[in-house]
């Protein structure tokens, strides 16, 4: 992942995290073809949040009535016990 993005290998942890999350979130032969996350916890798995590694985003920033109310950044990874990801 981190040389089809073309990004710093200073972010070898994120892909490394980002891999898990989405072998976690991928169906497997071994359980009938579930998601691990769906046999832990008996609801069928959620793929409308997951995003391609290193794609462009912006995030929500408020730092005053007149300045802008998003910044660009890049996708690096789902976080840790959030619904959501890092920019």
């Amino acid at each position: 992942m981190l040389s089809n993005s073309g990004s710093n290998m200073s972010f070898w942890a994120e892909a490394v995290n980002t891999t898990c999350y989405l072998l976690n979130h991928s169906s497997s032969i071994t359980v009938d073809f579930k998601t691990s996350i769906e046999v832990w916890s008996n609801k069928p798995t959620e793929y409308s949040m997951l995003k391609v590694y290193v794609c462009s985003t912006y995030e929500q920033v408020s730092e005053g009535k007149l300045e802008p109310r998003a910044k660009n950044g890049s996708f690096i990874g789902y976080g840790d016990g959030i619904k959501g990801f890092q920019v």
